[in-house]
């Protein structure tokens, strides 16, 4: 007796889906094309890209945070990832001058958050247009156009925001993209400090997202991990007992 099975087929792409996946390509190619037309030209380069970019050369080739004495004027997390970058890159000048390579970073990074940016929208509002509006809103003002392609510790911070606010929307009742959520929301701070004025909208998030079942655990983890990682700003001062000095 033989038994045939019929080949499984999968289900095909909704007009809706396929829709929304061209809307999101376009909307990042367009944003992606804006910010790296003449991205090594304008705007100038500022003297806070250049100081990043030398404490991002410190921490490679001197093992430092910062080719002066430290100051703790900022968290390190910002420049510890333009290092990783160019250690991961061949160095500062593989794509021109140091700060040119730190802006190719950017563009890296300014294209993941406007596609994180569409999900975030898109899973909040359930609106493709509003989607599409918020991403190029975020890409295509003024500001943007100056701002996020310079080397910023600002560009940055925002990049682990939306990661932070993505993996809190995305938890569907599992802890470890709520964790994730933490982790992002403390290198967030780590990365520069006002990232901790994004907190009460987190404190929203955690209220009304986090199953009941497991909502008293969630949120206490969520807190544990954020001012873990926070605390090792503080931890690193005190260690060299810098943070009474």
């Amino acid at each position: 007796m033989s038994t045939t099975f019929a080949p499984s087929v999968a289900a095909p792409r909704t007009v809706d889906s396929i829709l929304d996946q061209v809307v999101r390509a376009v909307v990042i190619i367009v944003g992606l094309l804006v910010h790296s037309y003449n991205m090594f030209g304008y705007p100038l380069f500022l003297g806070d890209e250049g100081i990043y970019m030398s404490q991002a050369w410190a921490v490679l080739r001197t093992g430092q945070l910062a080719p002066y004495t430290y100051q703790y004027d900022h968290a390190p997390a910002g420049w510890l990832l333009i290092a990783l970058w160019s250690g991961l890159t061949g160095g500062f000048h593989t794509f021109g001058t140091a700060v040119d390579g730190g802006r190719v970073l950017m563009l890296l990074l300014n294209g993941i958050s406007m596609l994180m940016l569409f999900q975030i929208t898109l899973r909040l509002s359930r609106s493709l247009p509003a989607a599409a509006a918020a991403t190029l809103i975020f890409a295509l003002s003024p500001l943007a156009v100056v701002y996020h392609r310079m080397v910023l510790l600002d560009n940055i911070m925002v990049f682990w925001l939306l990661l932070s606010t993505l993996l809190l929307l995305r938890h569907n009742g599992h802890l470890w993209p709520l964790m994730g959520s933490a982790l992002c929301f403390g290198i967030a701070i780590l990365t520069k400090e006002t990232a901790v004025f994004a907190l009460p909208a987190y404190l929203y998030g955690l209220f009304t997202i986090v199953q009941r079942y497991h909502a008293r655990f969630a949120r206490t983890g969520w807190f544990f991990i954020a001012i873990s990682v926070t605390s090792l700003y503080v931890l690193f001062a005190a260690l060299k007992k810098e943070l009474c000095a």
